[in-house]
């Protein structure tokens, strides 16, 4: 995967077609809109899966088309989650901050881009926002770090909820368990 942090991603309501090298058209169809932190996967037909950033929005690059098309929407809460790709082409979405509260978030869905939709997995162990992923070579995913609480309010404070716990995700039993402490 390409961890784009900060990144580009496309929204599915527009399209955009990449005419050359550093350039790029806008088709009839709209204009792009752009949204920041998300990440890209590969897929087995040689697409790429854009997925998070600021939006509940999952594109697909279609690279025959030489453009971005429509692939679903995840949940809301999913800005600043942590991502990883399990070996079967999902991808797991844990944690984010929560639109609503403005707080971490403990949910977790699986995406599915052959289908287009997000099934929850979750609670994860720990609300976390800002965390990092990544599939172990044993299939689990290993999710560490992150925020446990944020003060948008207050920027003395914004750090003061850092995590220096994980945890593994297990896509066999489906079961979120806590992991070791990270040394600080």
């Amino acid at each position: 995967a390409c961890s784009g942090r900060p990144s580009v991603e496309l929204s599915p309501t527009y399209r955009a077609t990449f005419l050359a090298q550093e350039t790029f058209g806008v088709p009839a169809r709209g204009a792009v809109n752009v949204a920041a932190f998300g990440d890209l996967f590969p897929l087995a037909d040689g697409r790429m899966l854009a997925l998070g950033g600021a939006g509940p929005v999952a594109t697909t690059w279609e690279p025959d088309r030489q453009e971005f098309a429509p692939n679903g929407l995840l949940p809301l809460n999913l800005t600043f989650a942590a991502r990883a790709q399990l070996a079967d082409g999902r991808v797991l979405c844990a944690g984010g901050l929560d639109v609503t509260t403005q707080q971490p978030s403990a949910e977790a869905y699986l995406y599915d881009p052959a289908t287009g939709t997000a099934t929850s997995v979750g609670p994860m162990t720990s609300a976390r926002a800002g965390a990092a992923a990544c599939r172990l070579p044993n299939g689990k995913v290993f999710l560490f770090g992150g925020l446990s609480t944020i003060d948008v309010t207050d920027p003395t404070t914004l750090f003061n909820g850092i995590l220096n716990s994980s945890e593994l995700y297990d896509p066999v039993a489906n079961t979120f368990t806590a992991g070791p402490t990270i040394a600080e």
